[in-house]
């Protein structure tokens, strides 16, 4: 993995959308400027009314984007979450550290979608993000399958596959909402860990499926934005299981939602990691998956939002504890450092200023996004995911919030 840096951005002055946008836009220090071409990634978090207010916003930020940008247009996201504090909108952007001087950063498009590709010797990355038919095509199994299918084509354009996915984010609207089918119920969610399925089926994950993290939005149909990297040698990456928590590809189909299809095929479990470790040249980085008040894979008895991120944070100290990643075989001289980014997906809006004090209080200043959205299951009100950094020089930047 190449160094980088989390960037964690909310607007300080503005009203309106475009005065909002323009302000995270320029705080990005210099270094990361259109000039530069240093960002890889971008997702910025919206409040939206309703369907036709996202297609227009959508609009009018992507024309704010590719005027700032130019011909460097990192790939980006533009998702349905409304964030803290009553904002209109928030930034998240990845960026390659000054550190990373020998890395050869370009923006590309396919099929009208920025993404960009990182390239040192052998070692190579691509990023996407944005990934959507939107509302085009009605139902989550036709949108995932299409959305699927531009993440597939990209990557067997940069000759690489969905195996060497090592991060993906999957926003899934009204994640929750059961659908009749012939049948029976089939939940969205559920049919996106279907489409899933039969995609991953077509690729081979010798070092385990990726990190990943399924969230809902309002709208915006099946947003997908990953990481891919490339085999090389050196490299290591390693699959994180915690004992906590059972692997959530390995769920039973007690804890699933809807019915076995017409055929009676049993439902697809979440196909990701709780985890991914990657080493490369002596650098490390914990990417932590979706986590939430879950042990083995029944939801923790927590009603409450406190008490349910307390135990989202146990799971996640016991996850990236020194202990567990020995057990794993990862070489801890090296310095286990505080979280680089962390972001929290709160079910409603009125918690997010307790999820932030908790996480605070348990994460000390680390550069933050909380959002509104609905978590996967009824139950759970809320989700955190975050990076490590085992070694390097390099430190997160960001507003911390």
């Amino acid at each position: 993995m190449f160094e980088k840096e989390y960037l964690s951005i909310h607007p300080t002055r503005g009203w309106s959308l475009t005065s909002q946008l323009i302000d995270c836009l320029e705080q990005l220090p210099p270094k990361h400027g259109s000039l530069d071409g240093r960002i890889l990634r971008m997702t910025f978090f919206l409040e939206v009314r309703d369907k036709a207010d996202l297609r227009r916003k959508r609009r009018q930020a992507s024309g704010i984007l590719k005027e700032f940008f130019k011909n460097d247009l990192p790939p980006f996201s533009l998702i349905a979450q409304p964030p803290e504090a009553g904002l209109k909108i928030a930034l998240y952007a990845e960026s390659l550290s000054p550190d990373a001087e020998k890395a050869v950063v370009q923006y590309k498009l396919f099929g009208g979608f920025p993404y960009c590709s990182v390239q040192s010797g052998v070692h190579r990355e691509i990023h996407g993000a944005g990934l959507t038919v939107g509302n085009r095509r009605q139902g989550t199994r036709n949108q995932a399958t299409a959305a699927f299918q531009l993440m597939k084509s990209l990557l067997e354009k940069e000759r690489m596959a969905l195996g060497d996915i090592v991060r993906q984010w999957n926003f899934i609207e009204d994640i929750l909402r059961l659908r009749p089918t012939p049948s029976g119920c089939r939940q969205n969610y559920q049919e996106f860990n279907d489409v899933r399925q039969r995609f991953y089926r077509e690729s081979s994950f010798p070092a385990g499926f990726p990190a990943a993290t399924g969230i809902g939005m309002s709208h915006g149909g099946v947003v997908l934005e990953f990481l891919a990297v490339s085999p090389s040698d050196g490299r290591r990456q390693v699959p994180l299981s915690n004992p906590l928590q059972k692997d959530a590809h390995r769920y039973s189909q007690e804890v699933l939602v809807g019915e076995p299809d017409q055929l009676g095929r049993p439902m697809a479990s979440p196909l990701f990691e709780r985890a991914k470790f990657l080493a490369l040249d002596g650098s490390g980085v914990i990417l932590i998956s979706g986590t939430a008040a879950v042990r083995q894979e029944a939801t923790a008895p927590a009603k409450d939002v406190e008490t349910q991120t307390r135990i989202t944070i146990e799971n996640i100290m016991r996850l990236i504890s020194k202990e567990n990643l020995m057990n794993h075989g990862i070489d801890m001289r090296r310095e286990l450092r505080p979280l680089s980014y962390l972001r929290a997906y709160v079910k409603r809006r009125r918690d997010l200023p307790a999820v932030k004090r908790i996480c605070r209080r348990s994460f000390g200043p680390v550069p933050a996004q909380y959002v509104a959205a609905d978590i996967c299951r009824d139950d759970l009100l809320v989700e955190l995911e975050g990076v490590v950094s085992l070694s390097g020089k390099s430190q997160p930047y960001g507003a911390c919030s």
